[in-house]
């Protein structure tokens, strides 16, 4: 199943900023937390790209396979997909598919036998 992660993707996870108004903000400028992690890049479904909607011009979308012991820990809580974004894919040999950071939309465990994550699901889209 290993063999089946041809790519290589960073994770990286913004610090806290304040905003205006003293409101949370994301601070992308120095990142709290950058991981790279094995993947499988591919294209998503009509059915994954309805649900992830969008605003403006979508520039492309992604959807990673990460095997479970490479997945962020800080990464598998819900809701902490909105701290995070990927910021680059790459092939074996070091070619981009992946040269812009991407908002990560969802975050989804893919359950194996007993139920158990064997590998994570990362959709994100890049909107103009």
């Amino acid at each position: 199943m290993i063999g089946a992660y041809i790519h290589r993707a960073t994770l990286a996870r913004g610090s806290v900023g304040s905003g205006d108004y003293g409101h949370r903000s994301t601070d992308w400028t120095t990142p709290a937390e950058t991981v790279t992690v094995s993947c499988r890049y591919t294209t998503l479904t009509v059915a994954e790209w309805e649900r992830l909607g969008f605003a403006g011009e979508v520039i492309y979308d992604v959807m990673l396979v990460v095997p479970h012991p490479e997945m962020p820990a800080a990464l598998q809580a819900a809701g902490a997909e909105t701290d995070w974004r990927v910021t680059a894919v790459t092939t074996a040999d070091g070619a981009s598919l992946v040269s812009a950071a991407v908002d990560i939309n969802e975050v989804s465990p893919i359950l194996g036998p007993g139920g158990r994550p064997v590998a994570w699901r990362i959709l994100g889209r890049f909107v103009a």
